[in-house]
């Protein structure tokens, strides 16, 4: 997937981007927490998957883990992005105040 588009395309300043990586830091966390919650019954369910009910619990932890896995990987790639794009912003930011006053390297 190419993701090729600036922040003033979004309409998205600064302050705003670094809202969207701190939130997206956070919603990580809080995922992060929440599959050590689900992992720590890993144990009770594999006690339980000889019975039927234990297996479909045990094939439904499997895709637990790979969707989890995925979803992570996306918000890091999300907070990678935005992260860029307000570096752009920054760095954009600082060469126009530098060009305007007489700054030239």
């Amino acid at each position: 997937m190419s993701f090729n588009t600036s922040a003033g395309q979004l309409h998205l300043n600064g302050p705003q981007l670094t809202t969207i990586i701190n939130e997206t830091q956070h919603a990580i966390g809080r995922m992060r927490q929440l599959d050590s919650q689900v992992m720590s019954l890993s144990g009770d369910i594999a006690r339980f998957s000889q019975s039927t009910s234990g297996q479909i619990l045990q094939r439904r932890l499997g895709v637990w883990s790979q969707e989890f896995a995925d979803i992570t990987r996306k918000l890091e790639e999300l907070n990678t992005r935005a992260m860029n794009v307000r570096n752009v912003l920054i760095a954009t930011g600082q060469g126009a105040s530098d060009a305007a006053g007489g700054n030239t390297g």
